[in-house]
């Protein structure tokens, strides 16, 4: 059999199939993935970009006095674990205080009152009801009060919240304007 331009030319078109044939399977399999990677890492970039991890905890000192009374600080401790700015809510009601009567053997919550925030005290500063955190900012805030009666108590801190990636996700996620994000923290106290 010998070897025409033609067999030759017929040769190079198979080739060329071959070849096209390849490059499509590449096209749409591996680089298709490659796009899908890449895109997964820009949606966890954007989703490390803007969090806004407000944390908080509740600690405790107690002092006796010397009449039989206890005097409990209570100090929470605001942390903005992320990478935005984030505003928590202080005002007149964030710290809750409970008696707790046990009864039956079932808790039974009693005695509400709220505690004021220490930095309210001064007369000659303006503070607003809100607390801006700059990313990996901390704030202590401390509630002080004196307890009369023996028994158990309560500290109820819980507080609104609010940063860009909240008010993102309330749109996402079509949240109804009147839902509000919140942190809290909570810590018994007893007092013999």
């Amino acid at each position: 059999m010998a070897i025409t331009l033609t067999n030759i030319k017929d040769l190079f078109s198979i080739a060329a199939a071959i070849c096209v044939g390849f490059w499509a399977i590449y096209s749409t399999i591996i680089l298709k993935e490659e796009r899908i990677a890449e895109l997964n890492v820009l949606a966890l970039e954007k989703t490390v970009e803007s969090r806004s991890p407000i944390t908080s905890s509740i600690s405790t000192e107690e002092i006796k006095t010397d009449n039989g009374e206890m005097i409990v600080i209570a100090t929470v401790k605001i942390s903005n674990e992320g990478n935005e700015f984030a505003r928590v809510n202080i005002n007149n009601s964030v710290m809750e205080l409970f008696g707790i009567d046990f009864k039956n053997n079932k808790a039974k919550y009693s005695s509400l009152r709220y505690l004021k925030p220490s930095l309210y005290t001064s007369s000659s500063k303006f503070f607003s009801p809100y607390l801006d955190i700059s990313p990996q900012e901390t704030y202590e805030i401390s509630f002080a009060t004196k307890l009369v009666n023996k028994g158990t108590y309560y500290f109820n801190f819980l507080s609104k919240k609010s940063s860009k990636s909240t008010k993102l996700h309330k749109e996402n996620t079509n949240s109804p304007s009147y839902v509000d994000y919140s942190i809290g923290a909570g810590k018994h106290v007893v007092f013999n």
